[in-house]
């Protein structure tokens, strides 16, 4: 599964474009990832430099996927079991709706294509993506397993 960009520029850039961080902030963020590795939007955070949320709105907008906090949705436990915990823990996903062949989930990194492969796998279902933040997708997890 190829995920195509709706916008083509790297996240770090669409960062600083919507004022969230600054270009030396995004500079000091790459030379972490670059000497530590990791996600640029993950290191990000843990600069200090942006929140999860602003992160998670920007991936959307790279990728399309829309942006669903967690916090008031109302997601059904035996969507949750379709997925055991363990992959949802180890991907940081969680299942929120099931309709036909289509599993719906959230996860805070769309771009984890061996992920959404396991599902489609794991469920066989047809995969709809939403980005949540990462600490949102562990609340839940928290809250359904």
């Amino acid at each position: 599964m190829k995920l195509p960009k709706k916008v083509e520029k790297p996240l770090g850039q669409i960062l600083v474009e919507r004022g969230v961080i600054t270009f030396e902030q995004l500079e000091k963020a790459l030379a972490v990832q670059n000497k530590e590795g990791g996600l640029i939007g993950e290191v990000i955070v843990k600069l200090g430099f942006a929140k999860e949320d602003e992160i998670a709105h920007c991936l959307s907008l790279q990728f399309g996927f829309p942006y669903l906090p967690l916090e008031n949705y109302e997601v059904s436990k035996d969507t949750v079991g379709l997925i055991p915990k363990n992959v949802a823990t180890h991907y940081c996903l969680i299942a929120l709706d099931k309709i036909g062949s289509t599993l719906t989930v959230s996860i805070a990194n769309p771009l984890n294509v061996q992920a959404i492969e396991d599902l489609e796998d794991l469920s066989r279902c047809d995969i709809q993506v939403f980005v949540s933040t990462p600490s949102d997708i562990r609340k839940a997890i928290e809250k359904f397993y």
